[in-house]
């Protein structure tokens, strides 16, 4: 063989192994982008899962303190109109008093 063929034969050698090292790097970036979009998802997917639980949560407490406030407000209404029922009415001199507002007197 002759040194020209040689060097063909090397050069075209050293050719395949470029494109098989080409490929293999398309490959693996492939690979790779495909591994990391199955993570993203994946991440994506347990932290709707986990906001959602956070949400339910939060809806629950609010519930529970809503009912307990509402609870209250109602018990504090009953006891001011109690208090009220029970005081006195003098109507006799809220009479009088509305008849001088409205009646010039």
């Amino acid at each position: 063989m002759d040194g020209s063929v040689r060097e063909q034969n090397v050069l075209g050698h050293l050719m395949d192994v470029e494109r098989e090292a080409s490929s293999l790097a398309l490959d693996a970036q492939a690979e790779a982008d495909r591994r990391r979009n199955e993570a993203k998802q994946q991440a994506d997917a347990d932290f709707r899962a986990r906001h959602e639980d956070l949400i339910r949560g939060l809806d629950a407490w609010y519930d529970a303190e809503k009912k307990k406030t509402d609870a209250a407000l109602e018990s504090e209404y009953r006891e001011f109109d109690a208090a009220l029922e029970a005081r006195p009415k003098n109507t006799e001199a809220f009479d009088a008093f509305v008849d001088s507002v409205f009646a010039g007197k």
